[in-house]
């Protein structure tokens, strides 16, 4: 992956703290990956032949079988978070139509002043969120 740029990777993994939590599962996850029998990526060659290389160097026995339609995947979920119910006893106690909704995913970055802008948008509104 010749051009990519620390900015490039998700921010939930841009760390230099070796105990970080997500870096610690990343990595178990690539010694797992190291002994499987294969690893399936939801790609084809054609289409990130530089990164599907650099993959083989490490994991010898990967395969291509993409690409996948990507809602087959959100009709089984694949969370990696545990997710936190108590906001609808919350949001059940609001008039219909009166929330705002707010989702970033799972791998969102912003500069703090992008987040600041967007969080005074929001108290500005004047609605709940």
């Amino acid at each position: 992956m010749p051009d990519i740029r620390l900015k490039d990777i998700p921010s939930f993994i841009r760390t230099t703290d070796r105990d970080d939590v997500m870096l610690n599962f990343d990595g178990g996850e690539a010694q797992n990956a190291r002994k499987a029998r294969g690893d399936i990526l939801n790609t084809y060659d054609a289409l990130e032949q530089d990164v599907v290389d650099a993959l083989l160097r490490e994991f010898p026995r990967v395969y291509t079988v993409g690409t996948l339609a990507t809602f087959a995947r959100a009709a089984r979920g694949g969370n990696l978070w545990k997710e936190d119910m108590s906001c609808l006893r919350w949001l059940d106690t609001q008039p219909p139509g009166s929330v705002v909704y707010v989702n970033f995913g799972s791998i969102t970055v912003m500069t703090p002043a992008q987040l600041a802008e967007f969080a005074w948008g929001l108290v500005r509104c004047g609605r709940p969120f």
